[in-house]
């Protein structure tokens, strides 16, 4: 429709330039992984951990904690050495935050969960300003509209499909580790598929049912969906590590070589 149009509201010419498109992917694919990682890591605090909503967003304080105390200093750093470099160094520190959630979640503590938290706060901070620098100096500021506004938009598509495929990914890999594993135990001789399958989805209602099982098959039940859910949970952080620290990588090393001398202001727009 953009194209047909005598007048458009978003010139799709902007797409044209390898840098910009690059540095859009690289908000895509962070955004996408801050997406699966909010929405799971709060599930997490609140059905593993057994905290309330409120202590469990209090629990995540840090992420932003870390973005509002360091952004300005690092977009600062930016203009004196490189953005490019303090994108690099962020997206490193992100993939570390996510890699270290793996065994942060498997302890069943937030105290082992913190250094994760603590490294996905850093990792933001030192990509959000560079990262934003580097988009706004890709476009001509006659544009700056449509650039900040394109910025924001693939921001918000990243974060909702990111939970979108987050979700699916779980599920798949729950499902299938549960179908071997259940089996194997012998859980089929006591509690039929139907009523594991209720389970897993509401495990709040479940609990009166799931406690009318004997002891020992109860506990065996209990075990095996907790380490069904770590492994779905791993796999799903597996998979964002990868986005964020291969393609990641891969797009701010294009934007880099295709990098020209900036026009028009450099500042940092509002988004996030």
């Amino acid at each position: 429709s953009e194209r047909r149009s005598s007048a458009p509201a978003l010139d799709l010419g902007l797409f044209r330039s390898a840098e910009f498109g690059a540095l859009l992917g690289v908000l895509f694919v962070v955004f996408f992984a801050i997406g699966i990682y909010f929405f799971f890591i709060a599930i997490y605090l609140q059905r593993a951990l057994h905290m309330s909503a409120l202590l469990a967003a209090a629990g995540l304080i840090p992420v932003t904690l870390f973005t509002i105390l360091l952004s300005a200093r690092i977009g600062r750093a930016g203009d004196r050495t490189s953005h490019h470099a303090l994108v690099v160094a962020g997206l490193l520190a992100f993939t570390g935050g996510l890699l270290l959630t793996i065994p942060g979640t498997r302890d069943l503590t937030y105290v082992a969960l913190l250094p994760a938290i603590v490294a996905l706060g850093v990792g933001l901070a030192l990509l959000r300003a560079p990262l934003l620098s580097l988009v706004n100096m890709a476009v001509p500021d006659r544009q700056a509209g449509t650039r900040n506004a394109s910025a924001e938009l693939i921001g918000r598509l990243g974060g909702v499909i990111g939970v979108a495929i987050g979700v699916t990914i779980f599920l798949s890999v729950a499902t299938a580790d549960l179908n071997a594993k259940l089996p194997a135990a012998g859980i089929e001789y006591h509690f039929t598929a139907s009523k594991l399958r209720s389970m897993w989805d509401h495990p709040v209602p479940v609990e009166q049912k799931y406690h009318a099982l004997p002891i020992l098959i109860r506990e065996l039940v209990r075990s095996i969906v907790k380490d069904t859910a770590t492994d779905a949970l791993a796999t799903t952080m597996y998979v964002c590590a990868a986005l964020v620290g291969g393609v990641g990588l891969i797009l701010i090393g294009l934007a880099a070589r295709r990098s020209r001398q900036p026009r028009g202001s450099s500042a940092s727009s509002e988004f996030g």
